[in-house]
């Protein structure tokens, strides 16, 4: 189940995915919708192609 987790990492540091501002006082996020997303294609084993189509639509 962690495949996913693992395989992502590569794609969302290059996304510049964070969890948080980084700074500061962190307001809330929606980016996690995106990060769960990306986890579940890559679990889900969705085609590449598929996978970078819905991310551009």
């Amino acid at each position: 189940p962690h495949f996913g987790e693992r395989m992502t990492v590569p794609w969302l540091d290059q996304a510049r995915y964070a969890d948080t501002n980084g700074y500061s006082i962190d307001g809330g996020r929606d980016m996690w919708l995106w990060r769960d997303w990306v986890i579940q294609a890559y679990n889900d084993n969705m085609p590449f192609d598929q996978f970078l189509r819905e991310q551009l639509a």
